[in-house]
């Protein structure tokens, strides 16, 4: 196999190599297969992997004429999971195939790491279909692991209605309420600061901030008891915008945030929450619900694994800043 930089003349192959993957992942993920047409998938591809191609940062391996696979990554940026440059290759931004996927993959995931070490890259994030498991268990034997996931559904056939409450009902907030829910959003960064998550946020940052996007809606929970009437105790974000080419398709909207106050767990006000989203966004014509949350918070990875089908996992590793030669420390570990 020769591994070379990708040029423009490669993209229709890697299209083609892409919606097979596409085509495979949409076999299982039922909602895959009908949230657009094939024509449509091909396009959102075809756009995608121009733009990584022009990037400069993305490679292809031939046999011959034909195309065995291609990766692709957006970036390099500074502080990328950490204080170094990093990189990441969405989804749709690498296809293999042949009779050796896996060590095709490899092959080519090497030589590409190999020449952005070159620029000092040492954080690289590559985003999969969920249920390919020969390219899965290559990235884990490369030194990757499992940070976060896709999962999505029809909402359509969503009919399972939460018990009623006598302490908390549910409603939209209006954009000039949003202000109300900034102790919960405080509460669920403070949440992802500790383990097993880890998730470096400003605790301090102005809020609403660049997260709400334009299309970004709030649902809340809300008490009806005297003592706390109308006191918010969680709330769940939705909007637009996504983390896949998937997010981006006509009648899809996406989960980006949702937090329930600890006082209030265990009571099904998560899935109030949720049920009141489906219906109202149902209503409006949204036909998919996506949603993407952290692998490291069980917590939130067992609650939407009963409502919706993973059809991602993003994998990242952080290579040793020493493979780049910092001689003040090889000096003094190295050398004496």
């Amino acid at each position: 196999m020769i591994i070379q930089k990708a040029g423009m003349n490669d993209i229709t192959a890697a299209v083609q190599l892409a919606a097979q993957e596409y085509m495979k992942e949409a076999s299982i993920c039922e909602a895959l297969g009908k949230i657009a047409e094939p024509e449509v998938i091909a396009s959102s591809l075809q756009e995608l992997i121009t733009e990584l191609f022009k990037n400069n940062h993305s490679y292809v391996g031939y046999e011959g004429d034909r195309l065995l696979g291609y990766i692709g990554f957006f970036g390099p940026w500074d502080g990328f999971f950490g204080n170094v440059k990093g990189a990441f290759s969405p989804l749709g931004g690498s296809a293999f195939t042949g009779d050796d996927r896996a060590k095709v993959s490899s092959r080519i995931l090497a030589y590409a790491m190999d020449e952005m070490v070159k620029e000092q890259v040492l954080s690289f994030a590559i985003s999969r279909y969920a249920h390919d498991e020969q390219v899965a268990r290559a990235l884990v034997f490369n030194g990757f692991g499992i940070r976060c996931s896709d999962a999505i559904r029809s909402i359509k056939d969503f009919e399972k209605k939460p018990e009623r409450s006598d302490e908390v009902y549910y409603c939209e907030l209006e954009p000039e309420e949003y202000n109300q829910i900034i102790e919960l959003d405080r509460g669920l960064n403070t949440h992802l600061l500790k383990a097993p998550v880890f998730f470096p946020v400003d605790l301090n940052r102005a809020f609403p901030d660049h997260e709400i996007s334009k299309d970004s809606r709030i649902f809340a929970a809300k008490v009806k008891t005297e003592q706390d009437k109308d006191r918010i105790v969680g709330f769940m974000r939705v909007g637009g915008d996504g983390e896949t080419m998937i997010c981006d398709l006509p009648g899809m909207m996406n989960i980006c945030g949702a937090y329930v106050h600890p006082d209030y767990r265990n009571h099904k006000v998560a899935e109030g929450l949720l049920y009141t989203m489906i219906g109202q966004l149902r209503k409006e014509g949204t036909a998919y619900l996506g949603v993407d949350c952290e692998t490291l918070n069980p917590t939130a990875l067992r609650f939407w694994g009963k409502y919706f089908e993973n059809y991602t996992y993003s994998y990242a590793r952080r290579l040793d800043e020493r493979v780049v030669g910092y001689e003040a420390y090889e000096e003094a570990f190295w050398r004496r």
